[in-house]
């Protein structure tokens, strides 16, 4: 279950968190942000799950307006999962010029405790059984590598986190196929 989302620096979302309930249901008038909050999560399922190319998913248009000498996109979240709550974060740095995207960095936490990062195109595994250093090697800043992750003993929590991801329903109504 979802239970918290920051955003900031996505369409009109500047500083934007939300705890969020067992369930909810988001009203407001035009431009208050409903679609983007659904538009910005559904960019990290496709990221996290599908694999998807970050300037896909966050291409440089969905930069905030005003923010002009911001370039930078935050997308952060909490997914309870059982018992468990895993965090996970994507900065995402913006070429305005060129329209181009790429990852800054991507972490996957549970119990404050890093399993998964990827700083600057170098990704850094965590094993989960045990105390010794990171696997480190270098992957390209254009996806996550999250998706890629083989099910097994030492990665059993972010495949995980990456199948709860995946079962999220993300719905969005269409108000003109609604009749009265």
């Amino acid at each position: 279950m979802l239970t918290r989302v920051a955003i900031n620096n996505y369409n009109c979302l500047v500083n934007f968190e939300l705890d969020l309930p067992r369930r909810l249901l988001l009203v407001g008038s035009n431009g208050s942000g409903k679609s983007s909050l659904w538009e910005a999560l559904v960019a990290v399922q496709d990221v996290v799950v599908r694999g998807a190319d970050v300037a896909e998913a966050f291409p440089t248009r969905s930069l905030t307006r005003w923010l002009t000498d911001q370039d930078v996109q935050r997308v952060e979240l909490d997914l309870g999962v059982g018992e468990d709550t895993y965090n996970y974060r994507i900065h995402i740095e913006h070429d305005r010029k060129k329209q181009t995207s790429l990852i800054i960095g991507d972490q996957l936490t549970l119990r404050r405790r890093t399993l998964y990062e990827n700083v600057h195109g170098e990704v850094r595994i965590y094993p989960e059984l045990s105390e010794s250093l990171p696997i480190k090697f270098p992957f390209g800043r254009k996806r996550s590598f999250v998706p890629d992750f083989e099910p097994n003993d030492q990665s059993s929590h972010i495949t995980r986190f990456r199948e709860a991801m995946s079962s999220l329903w993300l719905i969005k109504h269409n108000p003109t196929r609604i009749e009265p």
